[in-house]
């Protein structure tokens, strides 16, 4: 948590692909938490990842986009089909978010990062 009067960064963090869930940084790479095959190699066990950002302080949304990706959906049923809709679609969200919660916030992700 942030000391009284400390601005902690928000970082967004998406995966590249396009398609490719956010929640392979979360549960793989950068999260607090780590999933890691377990030691006879069936299943999966999780521990605490001691490299995880949210240790800079700061603290870190993961964005499953385009919408349909990973745990994203629709009620709608108008999925992006072209790059143009995607990073229109994002482009919408993003403007949203900052006219809501715009202070001090950091992007990052790996691949194409949904074109950000």
């Amino acid at each position: 948590p942030p000391k009284d009067g400390e601005r902690i960064p928000l970082i967004i963090w998406l995966n590249g692909g396009p398609g490719c869930s956010s929640m392979d940084g979360l549960f793989l790479e950068n999260g607090p938490l780590r999933l890691v095959p377990n030691s006879k190699g069936e299943g999966w066990t999780m521990e605490i990842n001691p490299y995880s950002w949210h240790n800079a302080p700061a603290w870190v949304l993961y964005i499953d986009q385009p919408v349909g990706t990973g745990l994203s959906f629709t009620r709608k049923k108008n999925y992006c089909k072209n790059d143009e809709e995607v990073n229109a679609d994002f482009h919408y969200f993003l403007t949203m978010f900052l006219l809501t919660y715009g202070e001090y916030f950091l992007m990052d992700g790996e691949g194409e990062k949904g074109g950000a």
